[in-house]
């Protein structure tokens, strides 16, 4: 009886290991309809299977872009707007009734609603607006950046339209707890957390503090909240204390990932001698985290040529075991976003297809 327990226990080990030791895996493109190509930045509806984002088509000397929704599985592509350059970042609504994003408005951008299926198109606020709209999880309010103005929270009526950052200062990255109580954003090299009123305004931890490489744009991916609202994971990169910066083939300061409690106990750092690393993600059960690191620099053909690269992969962190896994093997990935389900990532290499990865 014994025997056949630790025999158990051995298959259950294996099977934990093998969900992850095929790496790096195989990704499937995602073809884009002719005349197409997807642009960064991807948004997973709550059931896991379709993708809002952006397309940009061709129309003769200029680019415009459509707001599109795209089936990971069929690769059925569905146009939910009209062409317009101002048309980007759509965001998904956690109910899977509305989808926001920015559009025109006269001769500036601001954010719009629709419904899930492209109908009832409406400006949600009169104001200048070029950055993405931040869905609360109960789907009752937005975040959003105004350029030189701070972070502000609308609710989905248009209502309650309030700023909860002071003067203009540089305020980015809003992004909502799990239970839609707390905000958490970037302020300089600093996140702060705040309540949706306003109120409690606090800074939490240090998050990036000079240039180099970081997340590839200043987005609500520069940090995630654990599922259960208690922690915060981000990327840092320390300066040591005798002022130098530590560099590596390529000459750039190393970010690393870690993680804070939100009462700004328990700081950690979770990948002490990686690189560089950024784009920290939790799975849904909290047991691993993913990013991108950079592992080594590379020459390629496809920039100037002669010229050192990062490049580019996205790894995965087991918590538990404490063991990384490589999940792709690209030169350089431009975007990744972790389903809803904690069971897939679409990316992209090259700003045209995505790319479809199964984790599990």
């Amino acid at each position: 009886m014994r025997r056949i327990l630790v025999i158990n226990l051995i298959l259950i080990c294996l099977c934990r290991v093998v969900i992850y030791a095929e790496v790096p895996r195989a990704a499937k493109q995602i073809p884009m309809p002719e005349g197409t190509r997807s642009v960064r930045y991807f948004s997973w509806f709550p059931d896991s299977q379709r993708v809002a984002m952006r397309l940009t088509q061709r129309r003769g000397k200029k680019d415009n872009s459509v707001i599109a929704v795209v089936n990971v599985e069929s690769a059925s592509v569905k146009i939910l707007s009209e062409p317009n350059i101002k048309h980007a970042y759509p965001t998904c609504a956690p109910d899977e009734k509305t989808i926001a994003y920015i559009g025109p408005m006269g001769n500036h951008s601001t954010i719009w609603l629709m419904n899930a299926n492209g109908k009832n198109k409406r400006p949600l606020v009169n104001l200048r607006c070029w950055y993405r709209p931040v869905w609360s999880p109960d789907s009752r309010m937005i975040a959003f950046v105004l350029r030189n103005s701070g972070i502000w929270v609308v609710n989905v009526d248009g209502s309650g339209l309030r700023k909860l950052t002071p003067g203009p200062g540089y305020h980015s990255s809003p992004k909502w707890s799990p239970e839609s109580n707390l905000i958490a954003f970037k302020t300089n090299s600093k996140i702060w957390l705040i309540n949706p009123d306003g109120s409690n305004r606090r800074p939490l931890t240090e998050l990036v503090s000079e240039r180099g490489y970081g997340p590839i744009e200043d987005s609500d991916s520069l940090f995630d909240w654990s599922a259960d609202g208690k922690q915060i994971v981000y990327a840092y990169r320390p300066i040591p204390p005798e002022g130098k910066h530590v560099t590596y083939d390529g000459g750039v300061h190393p970010y690393q990932i870690w993680v804070i409690n939100i009462d700004g106990s328990g700081k950690r750092c979770l990948t002490l001698g990686d690189i560089s690393c950024g784009y920290p993600v939790f799975m849904p059960d909290g047991k691993q985290i993913l990013y991108e690191s950079v592992y080594k620099w590379v020459v390629t053909k496809r920039f100037n040529p002669g010229v050192k690269y990062p490049e580019r992969n996205i790894w995965m962190l087991d918590l538990v075991t404490k063991k990384k896994y490589q999940l792709t093997d690209t030169e350089m990935i431009t975007e990744f976003a972790l389903s809803p389900d904690g069971r897939k990532v679409v990316f992209s290499t090259d700003g045209r297809n995505p790319f479809l990865l199964e984790l599990r």
